[in-house]
């Protein structure tokens, strides 16, 4: 698979116009989104830390998320992996 700069520079080579860039890197990085999507395989590209706050049942999520790969949560020195629930009937019960 070419890296997400090589398709960058293929487009702009193709079409000789360097101000294209912005609008070949989105259409690229969207193409990806579909693909993961669709394939079910995401790829984390950031790692988070936060906190979270006694009996809050819900976790803020970072900005641009699309779906948790793994989801842990730490009580020094314990670590406690977190089981992810789809169906909200299940959640409620």
């Amino acid at each position: 698979m070419k890296s997400f700069q090589k398709l960058t520079n293929e487009c702009v080579t193709y079409t000789s116009d360097p101000n294209n860039k912005p609008f070949f890197q989105d259409q690229i990085n969207e193409g990806a989104k579909i693909s993961e999507n669709e394939l079910d395989n995401f790829v984390v590209e950031d790692t988070r830390t936060g906190n979270t706050i006694a009996g809050l049942a819900q976790i803020p999520t970072p900005e641009n998320y699309l779906r948790a790969k793994f989801l842990y949560v730490t009580n020094t020195p314990s670590r406690y992996d977190a089981k992810f629930v789809y169906s909200e009937d299940t959640w409620q019960s």
